[in-house]
């Protein structure tokens, strides 16, 4: 066995209205198996994780207890030094957090060398083999020079070639387009597969783990509610939760002319209760009993999973009431912005002693209008230019070549991608939602109101106007900053994977959210993304980029078929066929 969890609780001070994050968590991960730990944002999944490897802060030492065994040694109330020698030995993880997992200011090279010992050439056929293929460039280069993308690319390759006998990824798939995202998958799996190694993959992402894993977990508020083989939990979820998660997914052939079916509940935002079951104030089917007593997870012996549910198998339709269909959006011919054969390149990585190289091109001859109200989706592989053409949009760039033109009083405000690092982590998520407020000089009590109202509609609860960014998953500090941009709802408003870090009960919501918006403010968007479905659904124009160009603009509903997306991205994790649903 590398992992065993015995009656895992893991409590942060301060927040115990809502219950320990991980509570009494039981799990067996053994040689050759990749587990997947699924739930929304905020369940526990990387708690977890960092108990693993005993990266709690030191604060919270006293509120860990139970049992975790690493390969035979114990984790939980291990001395530092154990600890090292355990993470140096026994365990890697490719992080959630992409760029701040990085240092800055060395080279991708020399941070290979730390993390691993792997020699040169192993090391290159692991960036080969992840799609990696520029492998002068992307060594010399420092993190703040490479996609979000590459970046996690990078640290993908950095946990797999130090060859671990437990690897943790914590999300290792967000960032990334769906063809470098099979890579992963694939380099991962040939990894564990048929070694005395195993892997603990956390996800939100039903895809990643309908294609990797071998077993699945679902967590929902720090429990594991049901577990077994992938197959079984996909093709026939046992408890209310999980069938709501598998219904909350959208398609390629989701109805895009109405709302998305929103399956949250006002009651996900509510104090754990106090006893019974902790889905019950969510679950439609729940009675007395489950009001009372917790269930365990029970082995069913049909189906070789384990449920903690009183109704296993009652199923529950999470959308059965159809939204009315959005409202039409009367096309509208005044320019927002234009660009006009834009180029930019970024320097190239120097070398000691030689003369400098020309920039490396990023874009070359982009043109392209967004109208007011309009939503445009750009799309593409990663490295292909997207975010940079999304700086360049804000002014956080300044195109090289071609020139930027805005019409008019074009207020922007820009959702970044590393939702982490764009939230200033010294200030409450109030403090800085209230501060796009500041100009208005609305009284203290409606400043508070209006945040509150905010957080509710991005799907926080409202108490985390009080928290600061460093106590929030990383997909509840991308929901906080979506409220910051529209809070004061801008003329453009500029969307950097607005939803890859979130649940898909809140993508959906959010994309609910945001197509609300432009309806009601005329606003208008770029909604840079890697999720197809989501460009379909809230774009009402799809650009193409591949190699820094614009290769094709498209029709929302031809983003399936068109030849330049066919050839980059691979449908497979989007179809309904990846889990029998």
């Amino acid at each position: 066995m590398v992992l065993k969890v015995t009656d895992l609780t893991v409590e942060y001070d301060g927040r115990t209205e809502n219950g320990p994050a991980v509570d009494r968590l039981s799990l067996d991960v053994g040689a050759g198996e990749i587990v997947a730990i699924v739930g929304e944002s905020g369940s526990g999944k990387s708690t977890f994780g960092m108990a693993i490897q005993g990266l709690l802060p030191s604060g919270h030492a006293g509120g860990v207890t139970g049992s975790i065994e690493l390969c035979g040694d114990e984790v939980v109330g291990a001395p530092g030094d154990r600890l090292r020698r355990l993470r140096k030995s026994f365990v890697r993880s490719i992080p959630q957090d992409i760029l701040g997992a990085l240092d800055p200011t060395m080279k991708i090279l020399g941070q290979m060398g730390e993390a691993c010992e792997a020699s040169k050439p192993d090391i290159a056929q692991w960036l080969v083999r992840v799609g990696l293929t520029d492998l002068a460039r992307i060594l010399l280069s420092r993190p703040g020079d490479l996609s979000a993308g590459q970046r996690q690319r990078v640290l993908a390759v950095m946990a797999l070639a130090a060859k671990p006998r437990l690897l943790i990824a914590d999300e290792p798939t967000t960032a990334l387009d769906p063809s470098n995202r099979n890579l992963v998958m694939d380099a991962m799996s040939r990894a564990v597969r048929g070694t005395d190694r195993a892997a603990v993959v956390i996800t939100h992402d039903i895809s990643v783990a309908a294609r990797l894993a071998d077993r699945i977990a679902v967590m929902y508020r720090g429990q594991i509610v049901e577990i077994g083989e992938t197959s079984s939990v996909l093709a026939g979820p046992a408890h209310p939760y999980t069938n709501r998660l598998l219904a909350s997914r959208y398609w390629l052939t989701t109805d895009r002319t109405r709302p998305l079916p929103d399956i949250r509940t006002a009651a996900d935002s509510r104090e754990r209760p106090a006893a019974g079951c902790v889905y019950v104030t969510s679950c439609s089917l729940a009675g007395d009993r489950c009001r009372t007593t917790r269930p365990q997870l029970t082995h069913e012996t049909s189906t070789g999973k384990q449920v903690a549910c009183f109704r296993p198998g009652t199923r529950r339709d999470a959308s059965d009431v159809s939204a009315a269909p959005w409202p039409a959006i009367l096309p509208r011919e005044e320019k927002l912005i234009e660009l006009k054969d834009i180029g930019f390149g970024y320097p190239a990585p120097r070398f000691r002693f030689r003369a400098g190289k020309p920039p490396t091109d990023v874009l070359s001859g982009v043109s392209m209008v967004v109208r007011e109200g309009e939503c445009v989706s750009v799309i593409g592989v990663s490295g292909s230019g997207k975010t940079t053409l999304l700086k360049l949009v804000a002014g956080l760039l300044r195109p090289s070549a071609g020139t930027v033109i805005r019409v008019g009083d074009c207020q922007v405000q820009t959702v970044f991608q590393d939702a982490v690092s764009s939230l200033t982590p010294w200030l409450t998520v109030g403090e800085q939602i209230a501060e796009r407020l500041r100009p208005l000089k609305l009284p203290a009590p409606d400043i508070v109101c209006a945040v509150e109202r905010n957080l509710e509609m991005v799907g926080l609860d409202p108490r985390a106007r009080s928290f600061l960014p460093g106590e929030l998953s990383q997909g509840q500090c991308q929901r906080a900053a979506i409220a910051r941009a529209v809070i004061v709802p801008p003329k453009l408003l500029l969307c950097d994977e607005p939803t890859g870090s979130l649940d898909v009960s809140t993508a959906a919501g959010i994309l609910n959210l945001l197509g609300s918006l432009r309806r009601e403010l005329g606003m208008a968007m770029i909604f840079v993304t890697h999720d197809l479905p989501a460009a379909r659904i809230i774009s009402d124009r799809v650009v193409v980029l591949s190699a820094g160009r614009i290769v094709e603009d498209l029709s929302p509903e031809c983003i399936g078929q068109a030849s330049a997306v066919v050839g980059e991205f691979d449908e497979a994790g989007w179809s309904e066929r990846t889990y029998g649903r």
